[in-house]
């Protein structure tokens, strides 16, 4: 059953007006959350600047400095793993305030919403997340308004020995800016991608260890509600992926 919210206010991250006629507003979401959110870095985390994710239950992971530390909670539904629903806990416990949440609406298309500082205690802030088939520009991509300029991002899939470096395996994913114009006029430094985009976040995944493990790097940052989005993210990618090559 849909849960009918309306003490808040919802507002695009990208840039975009609150209400659009082709979107579903806020009522259309399952899950209310809380009206204040936890504003940190989750790069802060831990001191090596890797953080971990680990499943743990067939439905529930944790991210933590470590494989064995629980900071915070996740919860997906398992039901029906190819259309991900998402909820990141501020805490270890389901009680925990939800930080954020991630609704695939359709298989190329999902929300990621969260409270934000950036709008104000009693506004919810949402990103569009789509997924794409193929190409260079990323298989999961979002577009957030950061410094007053809209910024857009893609993980795609990726092999390494700097994802390597993360303590899995080399199999993993890198967050590319995809930005028209940074890939010429940019004048960040650190890796770049074959076509010269920056990258900006690695993760590496394995599948078939116990317990199922994700590292994840951030090179760069654009705030901590841009970390949170893109965390929730890369979550959904990788969840597509183990659903795709292994079951469980």
């Amino acid at each position: 059953m849909l849960s009918l919210v309306s003490d808040y206010v919802n507002v695009w991250l990208d840039g975009s007006p609150g209400s659009k006629p082709s979107r579903p507003d806020q009522t259309e979401l399952e899950w209310p959350i809380t009206a204040s959110g936890a504003h940190r870095n989750i790069s802060d985390l831990a001191d090596t600047g890797v953080v971990m994710v680990c499943k743990s239950l067939p439905s529930t992971a944790f991210v933590g400095p470590d494989q064995h530390t629980r900071k915070y909670r996740i919860k997906h539904r398992k039901h029906r793993p190819l259309l991900p629903r998402l909820l990141l806990h501020s805490g270890p416990s389901d009680s925990s305030p939800i930080w954020a949440k991630y609704e695939a609406v359709t298989y190329r298309k999902a929300w990621v919403e969260m409270p934000c500082r950036s709008t104000g205690s009693t506004l919810h802030g949402r990103v569009e997340v789509y997924r794409k088939r193929g190409g260079k520009e990323g298989k999961y991509v979002f577009t957030m308004m950061i410094r007053g300029q809209k910024e857009t991002f893609g993980w795609r899939r990726s092999r390494s020995a700097t994802i390597k470096d993360l303590g899995l395996s080399r199999n993993g994913y890198k967050l590319v800016r995809l930005t028209k114009g940074t890939h010429v006029s940019s004048s960040h430094t650190g890796p770049r991608t074959s076509d010269r985009m920056q990258v900006v976040a690695l993760a590496a995944r394995s599948h078939h260890v116990f317990p199922r493990c994700m590292a994840l790097t951030y090179l760069a940052s654009f705030g901590d509600e841009w970390e949170v989005i893109s965390l929730v993210t890369i979550l959904a990618f990788w969840l597509w992926d183990r659903k795709r090559m292994v079951k469980g």
